[in-house]
């Protein structure tokens, strides 16, 4: 008798996230002392690049000033 072996099926589901809350995922993950070296290293590169990508755009005059004193949740 044969043995069936299953495929697994693996899907992947396109998510458009804001850079805000994208940002919070990653400081928890750098909070997270639990968090693996690779996350760990994904995240802080994840947060450079969008720091890069916003420094980018405010060189251009598209960005307005950022108010520190605002509270974001």
């Amino acid at each position: 008798m044969a043995q069936r072996t299953q495929k697994k099926d693996i899907r992947s589901v396109e998510i458009n996230i804001s850079h805000t809350y994208a940002t919070k995922i990653y400081i928890e993950v750098l909070r997270n002392p639990d968090a693996s070296p690779e996350s760990i290293a994904t995240a802080r590169n994840e947060l450079l690049q969008l720091a890069i990508f916003v420094d980018g755009l405010k060189e251009l005059n598209t960005v307005p000033p950022l108010n520190i004193r605002k509270k974001v949740d």
